[in-house]
């Protein structure tokens, strides 16, 4: 059984700072620190922070991707118990002014990048009141009005020295650490509020997972905003002393590039960004002998995917599963599991976690091998959405567990297999069809890059199965062929009745599939005179 680590996020950069001052932190295409340069820094911008009259509670509304300046500005926050709203440079300013209403933050800081610079730009063309007390500009050009990052960096007044000392004094593990958005593929995202406790432990553990130490070297390609990539990467590389390389140029060669460059040897990522690497081909033009573990999540994918992933890039991958409301992952595969088992399963829940499959119906236990949904009792739950009680009820229920809304079911041994989404369960004619069974089979197909199966209305069985697939790349696929190859492998009530060939799936910033968007799509084909066009199957 694993100890937990009994600080702050802030304490603990502090302490890693002592043991490793010399190691790299972070490193960026621009920037290095060390952690003590990284503690020092962050001491520096806490104080002028709180110098500028912010103060334990309040939110920051911070617009990054994944920058060093960024991450050196999120744990400046931790330290004086401000709480950083996180969400990402792509966001459109009249969303940006909704999440900054949504939880009442006073504070913007917008991070380093392209996106965040196009940002500002259309912030400024449309003449946007973004109602902020105070706007921080942590890129490398500042705008005018706003408080930017050179001056934050500064030797503070001893006045805010002192400040800090006796604020940093009274921080708790409890506390809010920081408040981050729910994906909202399939409904409006929440913020959902998590402690210093739940996110320092839950990448610690990933970090012991990892079997990580001090000399590992992170490629980080996940962006800070989402539970993933602040887990696996940052918060886990902190807590031991790792160094956390940014790729700038997130394309397959640049990320590849980086990998051999930096001799990085742990790569956490979703499926997406390892198919794009994949796909691509220039992994067998980098040196890749330096990797040697990752974990992915975000988002399902066939074993044979898997199987693939490591044969070309020579690592050894660990399944997981997670989500935002229990602050990132909850189950993960190990070390010594059989690549069988990593492959086809997401592991078993981590320490310290309670996981159960219970009925959705019902709200029974349920035995090994039967299907429910996945839910989860532990440190790792959210402390609720901000400002949203009720909807909070809706997801932790009376009994203390949390439900994630997934369908699964555990084997004897305890590991876990997915089965799908409760909201996106099919009921044909009476019948249950879970998606990513068929998905499944047609990822099996070796033209099949991508599929995705969902549910449309039907007049006579209420629902049809519509699937969107994706072929390889050089491939030719017909119709007539994947239809045939369905027929062959699946019962008849779970044949699909339509199928689309496209050129690529719609997909969050984080590479989760937006079911809506593709049911829209799928309802538009049926309803257009274009439909004529849509094959389909009696």
């Amino acid at each position: 059984m694993k100890e937990f680590l009994k600080s702050t996020i802030g304490e603990k950069l502090k302490e890693t700072a002592l043991h490793f001052p010399l190691r790299t932190a972070l490193k960026s295409e621009r920037e290095t620190l060390s952690y003590r340069e990284l503690d020092l820094i962050t001491d520096r911008i806490a104080a002028n922070l709180l110098g500028l009259g912010l103060k334990a509670g309040d939110k920051v509304l911070l617009v990054d991707d994944n920058s060093l300046r960024g991450i050196s500005f999120f744990y400046a926050l931790q330290k004086i118990r401000v709480i950083p709203v996180l969400t990402g440079p792509k966001i459109l300013p009249g969303a940006l002014q909704n999440l900054i209403d949504l939880v009442q933050s006073d504070y913007l800081a917008m991070g380093s990048g392209k996106h965040a610079l196009e940002l500002m730009d259309q912030i400024r063309l449309n003449k946007t009141d973004l109602k902020s007390r105070l706007v921080f500009s942590l890129g490398y050009e500042g705008y005018p009005g706003q408080v930017d990052y050179c001056s934050l960096i500064r030797e503070p007044r001893e006045v805010d020295r002192k400040h800090l000392e006796r604020v940093f004094r009274q921080a708790d593990p409890d506390d809010t650490s920081s408040i981050l958005f729910t994906s909202g593929t399939t409904g409006v995202p929440k913020g959902v509020k998590t402690s210093h406790f739940s996110w320092l432990n839950s990448g610690y553990f990933q970090a012991i997972d990892l079997e990580a130490s001090e000399k590992d070297v992170f490629c980080s390609v996940l962006p800070m905003y989402h539970c993933f990539g602040l887990s696996t990467n940052i918060i886990a590389a902190m807590t031991i002393g790792a160094s956390v390389v940014l790729p700038e140029d997130r394309s397959p060669r640049g990320i590849l590039n980086v990998i051999e460059r930096h001799g990085c040897t742990i790569l956490n990522a979703v499926p997406t960004v390892f198919y794009r690497i994949l796909t691509s081909g220039n992994y067998r033009k980098n040196d890749l002998s330096s990797l040697r573990t990752g974990i992915i999540g975000g988002s399902g994918c066939s074993p044979s995917f898997f199987r693939g992933i490591e044969k070309s890039l020579g690592m050894t991958l660990l399944s997981s599963l997670g989500m935002t409301e229990a602050t990132a992952g909850i189950t993960v595969s190990t070390m010594n599991d059989s690549l069988e088992l990593r492959s086809s399963s997401v592991g078993r829940f981590m320490d310290c976690v309670e996981g159960a499959i219970l009925d959705p119906r019902t709200g029974d236990l349920l035995l090994p091998g039967q299907v429910g949904e996945i839910c989860m009792k532990g440190y790792l739950q959210m402390q609720g959405y901000y400002g949203a009680p009720a909807l909070t009820a809706e997801v932790i229920d009376q009994n203390g567990w949390l439900h994630t809304g997934d369908l699964g079911y555990m084997d004897h041994q305890g590991y876990l297999y997915l089965k799908g989404r409760i909201k996106e369960l099919i009921i044909k004619g009476g019948e249950n069809i879970c998606p990513c069974e068929v998905e499944k089979v047609l990822l099996e197909n070796n033209k099949v890059a991508e599929a995705k199966v969902i549910g449309v209305p039907d007049l006579h069985y209420g629902e049809e199965l519509y699937a969107f697939i994706v072929p390889q790349q050089n491939q030719e696929l017909k119709l007539e062929e994947i239809s045939a190859y369905t027929r062959e492998r699946l019962i008849r009530f779970k044949i699909p009745r339509y199928f689309s060939i496209v050129g690529n799936l719609p997909k969050n910033t984080i590479g989760k599939i937006q079911v809506d968007h593709l049911r829209e799509t799928a309802v538009r084909n049926l309803e257009s005179a274009e439909n004529k066009k849509l094959r389909y199957y009696e």
